[in-house]
C-alpha cells in the first residue's frame, strides 16, 4: 500500500510539472510578435525581432499597430496606459508604444475584436518587407476584465496591420501576432491539488 501511494504521489507531481511545462511554448519565428497571457492583468507582449512580411510608410506611431482579430468577442477597450516602463517599438525607431485599447480596423471586418498597441507620441512609423517590424522590447498590459474574451489556445495568432480605424493607411499586414503562453487556472488548480495531498498524505506519515 506504501509503495502504491507513493507512486500515485509521484505521478501527481510528474502531471503538474508536464502541466505547468505545457501553458507554455517557443514562439514560432514567422511571427513578430508573442503574446504571454499567463497572468491576465500582466499580458506581455513582446517582438520577437523577425518576422516582417509587409511595407508601411504611411501611418505613425499614435496610430500604432492592430492585433487583428485578437479577443474572441467584442470588448470595448477605452485609451489605457501600458505598466511599468514599455520598452516595445517600430525597429525602425520612433516612439514606444506606451497605450492600448480595442479597435475595429478595416481590413477585419469584426467590431472592436482588435488590440490596438500605440504610442502617445506622434513619429513616423516605417516597416519594411523583410526586416523585422518591431525590436525586442515588451509592452505590458492588464486585459484581467476581460478575461473570457481572451485566446484560449497556444495556436491562437494573427495578423497585424500598421495603423487603427482612425489611421488606416494602406491596410497592409506587416507581421503577425502568436499566443505563447495562456492561464489555465482550473487544470493547474487540480494538478496542485493533488501534489497538496501527497504533501499532507507525507506530513501525516511522520507525525
Amino acid at each position: 500500500m506504501k509503495n502504491r501511494s507513493q507512486s500515485s504521489c509521484l505521478a501527481a507531481l510528474i502531471l503538474a510539472a508536464g502541466l505547468f511545462a505545457t501553458t507554455f511554448r517557443a514562439s514560432g519565428a514567422a511571427y513578430s510578435l508573442a503574446i504571454n497571457e499567463s497572468n491576465p492583468s500582466a499580458v506581455v507582449i513582446t517582438g520577437s525581432g523577425m518576422g516582417g512580411i509587409g511595407t508601411d510608410g504611411t501611418t505613425t506611431a499614435n496610430y500604432g499597430v492592430d492585433l487583428a482579430n485578437f479577443f474572441t468577442a467584442a470588448v470595448s477597450i477605452g485609451a489605457q496606459s501600458a505598466s511599468g516602463t514599455p520598452s516595445l517599438q517600430p525597429a525602425t525607431g520612433g516612439n514606444i508604444y506606451n497605450n492600448y485599447n480595442s479597435d475595429t480596423y478595416e481590413a477585419t471586418g469584426g467590431a472592436l475584436l482588435d488590440l490596438n498597441l500605440y504610442s502617445s507620441g506622434t513619429s513616423a512609423q516605417t516597416f519594411t518587407f523583410g526586416s523585422a517590424p518591431f525590436n525586442t522590447g515588451t509592452e505590458v498590459i492588464n486585459l484581467s476584465a476581460y478575461l473570457a474574451d481572451l485566446p484560449t489556445t497556444l495556436s491562437a495568432h494573427g495578423s497585424i496591420y500598421a495603423g487603427d480605424s482612425s489611421g488606416k493607411g494602406n491596410g497592409t499586414i506587416i507581421g503577425g501576432w502568436d499566443v505563447t503562453a495562456v492561464p489555465e487556472p482550473t487544470t493547474l488548480a487540480l494538478a496542485g491539488l493533488g501534489v497538496l495531498g501527497c504533501v499532507l498524505m507525507f506530513w501525516r506519515r511522520k507525525s
